[in-house]
């Protein structure tokens, strides 16, 4: 399947499944980047865009995976993916969708992929200047 209309109509019934998961749970999300763009500007998606992002606050990011590492969450169509950074802390978790494949071309070669929505934490940052300032040297640390 490579017809973007299709693409994003899976990719909504992710976003279906993923708020009326965030709703059941008491879990707060928000979408961003190009999908909040996309809601504003368009009242959908993007036309040419092929991806949903959401950002959790950490404390129910945590709770979203251990819905599904508990096996708490009942749908087999769905399951999460997490991308790790070298050091093992998590970096974006994927909700994908098992049922269908994509061909993507981000890079020089074609790949064949499942649908996925990307769930970001959001980290707080301390209101100290001090504690603010050590912290973000701890993330650009971490980083590079």
């Amino acid at each position: 399947m490579n017809d973007l209309n299709d693409i994003q109509k899976i990719e909504y019934e992710l976003l279906k499944f993923f708020t009326d998961l965030c709703e059941r749970n008491n879990l707060k999300y928000y979408v961003s980047g190009g999908t909040c763009l996309g809601a504003v500007r368009h009242s959908g998606f993007i036309p040419w865009d092929d991806d949903v992002d959401i950002d959790m606050p950490r404390r129910d990011y945590d709770k979203l995976i251990k819905l599904f590492s508990d096996r708490k969450v009942n749908c087999s169509r769905y399951e999460v993916e997490n991308i790790f950074l070298e050091n093992g802390e998590d970096l974006i978790t994927k909700l994908v969708d098992k049922s269908h494949k994509i061909k993507i071309s981000y890079a020089k070669e074609e790949q064949s992929v499942r649908p996925w929505i990307d769930i970001m934490p959001i980290d707080g940052m301390p209101d100290s200047k001090i504690r603010f300032e050590i912290h973000w040297l701890h993330i650009i640390l971490k980083v590079v």
